[in-house]
């Protein structure tokens, strides 16, 4: 395998960051793989300000007794993680902080040069998501690499049984599509892993037939854009094949989003690989549309693939 990979494992204990750490041993990480598990422990909140004379010194006795019992838990379960998860040979080390979880999950994620953050799907409600938020779609869009969210799937640790893996990656032209696939094929995924490069084309709204030279406009455009898509996915699918030598490469016409979802859902993967933004949006966006719907939307975990920013960096 080529160098190693850092990964940033944020947990907490609930259900969702449990099936994060299960689809990482499912893996059977070696060597290769660097952990480092994170737990976040929010601040004791109340309505009164600290040194208020309201709160006696039997109230700050019991708050401190809660914090210290809360970090050494924490302690306990990082330790706990770090330990399945080093099973097969990969360093662990654990960081505890006290703070805001997502601030702290994308801080640690920069000072600590990680590859890959992964964490649970634990808030990605698709109303929540779009209204609200949540600590998954802060740390996607903020983080300085790229992100794994694990979803359940009914209810357990989303990981086969019985066959190889199934990964779909979302092929087009731009810098994140490859850097996707780099990073796939540094990531310890059985090499019998079942990869498709998938490249989606819009359809063109197709001229009315009396337009004969709009006509051939359209089709000599949307021919040349399916060449490329196509094109792109045969590359990606040549680099993946070094490390994966099943991975097949196809193009999709229609909606990308419902496209890539579909083919997840059907197939079904187990993971899907996108970029953080496509070669049409806009640089100053953290996530492009088509990742934001394919992460709220797809029935498995969605690696959202993006080059580690430099230290100090806060594009995105």
């Amino acid at each position: 395998m080529a160098a190693k990979v850092r990964v940033l494992v944020a947990v907490d204990g609930s259900k969702h960051s449990e099936a994060a750490v299960e689809f990482l041993r499912a893996l059977k990480p070696g060597p290769e793989t660097e952990f480092i598990v994170l737990t976040v422990i929010e601040p004791v909140r109340t309505v009164y300000a600290a040194g208020d004379p309201l709160l006696g010194p039997e109230v700050y006795r019991l708050m401190e007794e809660y914090l210290a019992a809360q970090e050494a838990e924490a302690k306990g379960y990082a330790g706990q993680v770090a330990g399945r998860l080093g099973e097969w040979g990969s360093p662990t080390e654990t960081v505890v902080l006290t703070g805001q979880p997502a601030d702290e999950v994308v801080q640690v994620a920069r000072e600590r040069r990680a590859d890959l953050v992964v964490m649970g799907a634990r808030g990605l409600n698709p109303i929540l998501y779009w209204i609200l938020g949540s600590v998954s779609h802060h740390v996607v869009r903020y983080a300085p690499c790229s992100v794994l969210v694990v979803k359940l799937r009914d209810g357990r640790a989303p990981v086969p049984s019985g066959r190889p893996w199934r990964v779909l990656l979302a092929a087009d032209p731009s810098p994140y599509a490859a850097f996707g696939a780099d990073l796939l094929t540094r990531l310890p995924f059985g090499s019998d892993t079942e990869v498709r490069a998938v490249a989606v084309v819009h359809e063109l709204a197709r001229p009315a037939p009396a337009q004969a030279e709009a006509r051939r406009v359209w089709e000599a455009l949307a021919e040349a854009e399916e060449r490329n898509a196509q094109a792109a996915a045969d590359r990606l699918a040549a680099r993946l094949r070094t490390r994966y030598p099943a991975a097949t490469s196809e193009l999709r016409l229609g909606d990308p989003a419902d496209q890539l979802i579909r083919i997840a859902r059907e197939w079904p993967a187990d993971l899907v690989v996108i970029g953080a933004r496509g070669t049409s949006e806009r640089r100053e966006t953290p996530i492009g549309n088509i990742t934001q719907k394919v992460l709220g939307h797809a029935p498995c975990p969605v690696l959202v693939a993006r080059p580690r920013q430099p230290a100090g960096s806060t594009g995105g």
